[in-house]
């Protein structure tokens, strides 16, 4: 039941965002072990010093920011891969529905001759 059908753009644009979203949250906390690490010291270390701006104003650091993006990212690629995996499988029943009317529509054929009066149930 693989069919080669093309994605849509809504599902192009979630997937897309969804990634971002990872690879943004993996950037940073690379950054912060990079910056915790870095054989520098903290005056002269550049991360270090931006982790420390970044902290005092939110109260997280690199790392913190990161999972928080990473959890989006998957958030987003979890809702986009549910919903349009529920909206394929909707479409492909109600292909199914179709293609089993018109194959009982066809083996029974209906011959009603025209001008003669059509046969009432009886009670």
């Amino acid at each position: 039941m693989s069919s080669k059908k093309k994605p849509a753009i809504g599902e192009i644009i979630t997937w897309c965002v969804g990634a971002l979203f990872i690879l943004g949250g993996l950037s940073l906390i690379i950054l912060g072990v990079v910056g915790t690490y870095l054989n520098v010291p903290a005056d002269e270390n550049p991360i270090v010093q931006t982790q420390a701006t970044l902290q005092a104003g939110t109260g997280m650091g690199y790392r913190w920011w990161g999972v928080i993006f990473l959890l989006i990212g998957a958030l987003i690629a979890t809702i986009s891969l549910c919903y349009f995996a529920k909206k394929e499988d909707r479409d492909s029943e109600r292909s199914a529905r179709r293609r089993e009317r018109m194959s009982v529509r066809t083996e029974t054929p209906i011959e009603v001759a025209v001008g003669e009066p059509t046969p009432k149930a009886e009670e």
